[in-house]
């Protein structure tokens, strides 16, 4: 399973507990942020570093918030799936 799949069934399964613009902010950072770079890459091979990479260059433009996110949601979709790959 892609980084990508997981954060998708992720993100749909969790869509009835969230706010509708925090599902959509949510949704908006994985497409801008995490998905060019994790994406692709199936979830036994994401590293640590590989997330941090991701935060690192948020953090860069100025958005601290959204990096703290990134960081979270990254973090959580990969342990919550990395079982089921």
């Amino acid at each position: 399973m892609t980084f990508k799949e997981a954060a998708r069934k992720w993100h749909g399964d969790r869509l009835d507990a969230l706010d509708a613009g925090h599902a959509t902010r949510l949704f908006t950072r994985l497409k801008r942020d995490t998905f060019p770079v994790l994406g692709k890459l199936g979830l036994s091979v994401i590293t640590p570093t590989d997330v941090l990479a991701i935060v690192l260059r948020v953090e860069a433009r100025g958005s601290l918030a959204a990096s703290s996110s990134i960081s979270a949601r990254s973090t959580v979709c990969h342990r919550a799936w990395l079982g089921r790959a």
